[in-house]
């Protein structure tokens, strides 16, 4: 039997929030143009990372605020949402700010569509959401430039960051997946370099960095692929770094037996599986 799908991620909502909530920490003066009236709910926290949805006269609006350890990824965000407009179908910045406290804030207006774990793609056939999610990933990849990216993402980049993670402490080893928690953060980063992978030229693109269900965003009535978010970790990498982190996050929302099927719309008959392991284990650290 395929395993239950999840409840949809609520930063994806559309419509006001049902209740009002308290603001978050004092919204700072620069960005008030955007903000002011609004009305707040809290959707997400994560290592020092606040998501908020606000009202604004009809409009919603997404506050992502980094404290101490999310700072640098608000700013990551920002920068590739900047360079990603117009060329692929992310949040518009409507405001970018670091203030006193070195908080950053990055305020996006709403993008269509709805989260491609939402358990109404579970309720008839999943083929339409396969073909959706294969034949998207694969059009992006194919069309985002790699020599015109600024984003450097291959394993040499991925690699010391994660090092940096590890040695900072900042690996939750409570949230690795079960098969990996017989080993320490230490271990599972020597494995990861002494079974490095080649990164084939042909193979490189501009990756989501992140694209697990609930950053897809599909059109419920065309069944395509309408948008992403949360791009922090956008950059150049081995195609196999996104494909790796969508099939488990299919496998997890819908089934083991789907897996396949989304490489066959993505127009891969035949993975690498070594590849695809090397990179969610890589994903654990993160």
């Amino acid at each position: 039997m395929p395993a239950a799908p999840r409840p949809a991620d609520p930063r994806f909502r559309s419509g006001p929030p049902a209740e009002p909530a308290a603001a978050p920490t004092a919204v700072p003066a620069a960005l008030g143009g955007v903000l002011a009236g609004a009305m707040w709910e809290q959707v997400w926290v994560k290592e020092g990372t606040e998501v908020w949805r606000a009202a604004v006269a009809g409009a919603v609006r997404y506050v992502k605020i980094g404290g101490d350890d999310g700072a640098d990824g608000v700013a990551d965000e920002a920068e590739r949402l900047g360079w990603l407009a117009g060329r692929a179908a992310v949040p518009e910045v409507l405001a970018h700010h670091r203030d006193g406290d070195g908080r950053a804030w990055l305020v996006t207006a709403e993008v269509p569509g709805v989260p491609a774990h939402d358990p109404g793609f579970a309720l008839g056939s999943v083929e339409p959401l396969l073909e959706a999610l294969g034949q998207g990933l694969r059009r992006l990849h194919d069309t985002l430039p790699v020599d015109a990216c600024p984003f450097d993402a291959r394993l040499d980049v991925l690699l010391a960051r994660s090092r940096a993670r590890v040695r900072a402490g900042k690996v939750d080893v409570d949230a690795l997946e079960p098969a990996y928690r017989r080993l320490t953060p230490d271990q599972i980063l020597d494995h990861l370099h002494a079974t490095r992978p080649p990164e084939p030229a042909e193979d490189l693109v501009v990756a989501h960095g992140d694209p697990c269900l609930p950053n897809l965003l599909v059109d419920p009535a065309a069944l395509t692929l309408s948008g992403l978010v949360d791009v922090g970790r956008l950059g150049v990498s081995d195609r196999y770094r996104d494909l790796a982190i969508v099939a488990r996050s299919l496998v997890a929302n819908v089934g083991p037996e789907v897996a396949s099927r989304f490489f066959d719309a993505y127009g891969l008959s035949r993975p690498d599986l070594l590849r695809l392991e090397y990179y969610v284990l890589l994903d654990e650290l993160w």
